[in-house]
């Protein structure tokens, strides 16, 4: 009897196994997808664009242009939901302080399509911000990620050392590790296709680093960030008091610091 329960157990867990890795995708990413006539509408100017990769896939972008006197560009990434319908609207306190802002949309989400891949993620990211450094030629170039994109920025900047600066809002120390947190009794490094492993990148960022997590945050605890902040001696943790996954920007605490760090 213990053996045909030890069997059944097996059998189920192997199960689930298989499960988790054939629905990953639809477990890390929730985008919400948009018509490709849709009309995106902002109280500031910006600029629709669209990118056709090496990678295949066709990326959505948005442009923001300050209407104060110019500091550089910040090149956003965006979370693991929604689209940039919604997303767009982080770019307006930004281009008060004096930068432009570009962001997109990842493969599936609002206007973008292709195929989703930690090797695409990183390859698109990088041709959008070749793009950028040809348009903008001399000016300050500032990467920031928020949640997912925090691994994609970090990786970008460990390999692009003109990047002037590098702020990263509520980020994971890996891609696994977050996994993991969730999903424990699985090798989710073994499971995982999505390899995005921010701890190794962030020895390799030459530029001043930031990183922005709340004490409270719910989904990426906050000890994946302090111990991430460890990797490099240009990384600075700023933790925000009573701050959960989604909240930073409502704390005065954040936008004191995020003027600090674009003033």
């Amino acid at each position: 009897m213990i053996l045909n329960i030890f069997t059944i157990f097996i059998v189920c867990y192997l199960i689930g196994g298989v499960i988790l890795f054939l629905i990953q995708d639809k477990l890390i990413f929730h985008p919400d997808i948009l018509d490709l006539d849709y009309q995106y509408k902002f109280t500031i100017p910006f600029k629709e664009l669209n990118f056709d990769c090496p990678s295949g896939n066709q990326i959505n972008a948005l442009y923001f242009p300050t209407n104060h006197p110019k500091k550089g560009t910040v090149f956003y990434h965006h979370g693991n939901s929604q689209d940039l319908s919604l997303w767009g609207y982080e770019a307006e306190p930004v281009t008060r302080l004096g930068y432009d802002v570009l962001m997109y949309d990842y493969p599936t989400f609002g206007k973008s399509t292709g195929e989703l891949s930690s090797e695409y993620l990183f390859s698109d990211a990088q041709f959008l911000l070749e793009w950028l450094q040809k348009k903008e030629k001399d000016t300050l170039i500032i990467l920031y990620g928020r949640s997912l994109g925090t691994g994609i920025a970090a990786k970008l900047a460990s390999e692009n050392h003109k990047i002037s600066k590098l702020i990263l809002e509520t980020p994971y120390y890996s891609m696994a590790r977050m996994a993991q947190t969730f999903v424990g009794i699985y090798p989710m490094s073994f499971i995982l296709r999505f390899k995005i492993k921010t701890y190794q990148y962030l020895p390799k960022v030459t530029c001043p680093t930031y990183l922005l997590h709340g004490d409270y945050d719910e989904l990426i605890p906050i000890r994946q960030a302090k111990r991430l902040a460890k990797k490099s001696t240009l990384a600075e943790l700023t933790i925000i008091k009573g701050g959960t996954h989604n909240d930073l920007p409502f704390h005065q605490s954040f936008r004191n610091k995020i003027f600090e760090i674009l003033r």
